[in-house]
């Protein structure tokens, strides 16, 4: 038998599997049965990177693997945040997580260890572009060490 590829280049680092916490069928499925602290594990398990993209609060109840992950550097978090304006963000993504719980799971995450961005998206002329720099400006503090705009 031929040995598996992924053991012929176990000297390469795998690419980063990149997870996301939205509104879509996939994720509450996933969120009803816990699967995503259940997925996290086996990747750790084999030592392969993540990286999650999220908008919810909801990936502090994975804090535990994912600290433990970071510690290694094989896991980090992005949280996106359309604005600071509380009622413009529940017009924008009704149902999602206000901005200011947003910039507390920024915290909670960086205070476990784990290396957090900020993602300003969307970017909608004349709507929200005017808090870009608030944004960016209360992210660090929160601590995010990284910060992008789409």
């Amino acid at each position: 038998l031929k040995m598996p590829r992924w053991k012929r280049c176990q000297s390469r680092r795998p690419l980063s599997c990149c997870g996301a916490h939205g509104r879509s069928s996939v994720t509450s499925i996933l969120l009803t049965r816990k699967s995503t602290r259940a997925i996290l594990e086996v990747l750790w398990q084999f030592r392969h990177p993540v990286a999650n993209v999220t908008k919810s609060s909801r990936v502090e109840r994975d804090i535990d693997p994912l600290g433990e992950m970071a510690n290694e550097q094989f896991a980090s978090v992005v949280v996106s945040v359309t604005t600071l304006d509380a009622e413009l963000a529940r017009k924008l993504q009704p149902g999602a997580p206000a901005p200011y719980r947003r910039l507390e799971t920024i915290e909670r995450l960086a205070h476990a260890g784990v290396p957090v961005g900020v993602l300003v998206v969307p970017v909608i002329p004349f709507l929200n572009d005017r808090n870009l720099e608030y944004i960016l400006e209360d992210a660090p503090p929160a601590g995010a060490t990284q910060g992008d705009v789409w």
